[in-house]
């Protein structure tokens, strides 16, 4: 079960993160599909390293507020 409905907004994000990076590989025009794989990897981890950034600070910070 999920604690908080921010657990709910992060799995709807990287949900999203993943289906855009899904569809960009699925659906990419370029010379070869490396190719295309290569720019929706890095297409999902621009669009998901700054909130998983933001989620590890948030966790510390809660373990020493709690500690």
């Amino acid at each position: 079960m999920l604690k908080s409905k921010k657990e709910l907004l992060s799995i709807y994000i990287f949900s999203a993160i993943g289906l855009a990076s899904l569809l960009i590989i699925l659906f990419s025009d370029q010379d070869s599909w490396a190719k295309g794989f290569f720019i929706g990897v890095m297409v999902s981890t621009i669009l998901g390293l700054p909130y998983f950034i933001y989620s590890y600070f948030r966790e510390k910070k809660r373990e020493n507020q709690s500690s």
